[in-house]
């Protein structure tokens, strides 16, 4: 248990913060737009996950990064970052955030669906084994159960449910979580410095936010500064701080035990959710986290071969920043 204490404490700082993601933004966008809100987020990340590039001697991998890999690093920023966050943010306009919260966390699953899609289309004929491999694809389970969790918390009653007028926010939400699911499915047979690459997606994003923006005519005004601490603790300590404590944490421990750690993330955010915005809490929303959480580790078990083989961590810079990763196994 002692050569474990570390990584298990730097995974649950980095679920902590991560956990205070959706109701962070909930209050920040009372005074700016999604986009504006998407600027400032992703600046802040670039900025502070910059400062830890270069201060951990990192800063001529990120020099390496021309042509078609620096194009590469764009296509995946618009994709896991910058559209990710844009359905993020707007999903808050239009639902509660205990909702959006809840159907974001839906993106693990997303991301094993298609790292198995990506996978089969890339090894379609594997000889008489490869019918096995791929049986998951047909083992319904765990999607029954992580959408029974998702309508059991919409449909549950209350000021929150869809046909009080939330469907849009519903909707986008999860957008941003198939959006980001791909992402992570993309990302996860890269082998790029994770944390340079990391910066180049978060870089990209506040790019193509501020090419919105000023296309748009919507550029915003400078915050105060009580919305500067909002908007720092969301883009440098929830995005950057996040990736460091879970990065540092994947160096020291068990991806599969860490992964599984940080799946209480949902049901925490819940908790802030609750004290910083003051939203009740529904018992359906408790349940439904709970099936979400338990559709994402049956799919977690029943992907795994019967054959040890070497395990393939889909690393991710879950919804708004978040990092996170799902245990993925493939043969």
């Amino acid at each position: 248990m002692g050569k474990r204490s570390p990584s298990l404490l730097l995974a649950g700082l980095a679920a902590v913060v991560w956990a205070t993601s959706a109701a962070v933004c909930k209050l920040g966008l009372r005074s700016c737009t999604g986009f504006q809100l998407l600027l400032f987020v992703s600046g802040c990340g670039t900025l502070s996950l910059l400062g830890l590039v270069l201060i951990t001697g990192r800063a001529h991998l990120l020099l390496e990064y021309r042509g078609r890999a620096l194009l590469s690093a764009a296509r995946l920023g618009f994709l896991g970052i910058f559209l990710n966050s844009a359905l993020y943010y707007y999903a808050f306009s239009r639902a509660p955030a205990q909702q959006v919260n809840l159907v974001t966390y839906t993106w693990p699953l997303w991301t094993v669906l298609f790292v198995q899609y990506l996978a089969h289309r890339a090894r379609p004929t594997l000889g008489r084994g490869a019918g096995r491999t791929h049986r998951a694809w047909w083992r319904a389970a765990p999607l029954v159960v992580t959408f029974a969790g998702v309508a059991l918390a919409l449909l549950g009653g209350g000021a929150g449910s869809p046909g009080n007028g939330f469907l849009v926010g519903d909707a986008l939400a999860l957008g941003g979580a198939i959006a980001y699911g791909l992402f992570s499915a993309r990302i996860a047979t890269r082998r790029d410095d994770r944390l340079v690459a990391a910066t180049l997606y978060f870089g990209f994003a506040t790019l193509f936010a501020l090419l919105w923006l000023v296309v748009t005519r919507s550029m915003p005004a400078l915050p105060s500064p009580a919305e500067w601490a909002g908007l720092i603790w969301l883009g440098a300590v929830v995005g950057a701080g996040g990736l460091f404590f879970w990065f540092s944490a994947l160096r020291r421990g068990d991806p599969v035990l860490l992964s599984n750690l940080v799946l209480i993330t949902p049901l925490l955010a819940l908790l802030f959710i609750w004290i910083l915005l003051g939203e009740a809490i529904r018992l359906t929303s408790i349940l439904g986290c709970l099936l979400i959480v338990g559709g994402i580790l049956v799919q977690a078990r029943i992907s795994r071969p019967r054959r040890p083989a070497p395990a393939l961590a889909v690393v991710a810079l879950a919804p708004s920043g978040l990092g996170a990763e799902v245990p993925e196994t493939l043969a």
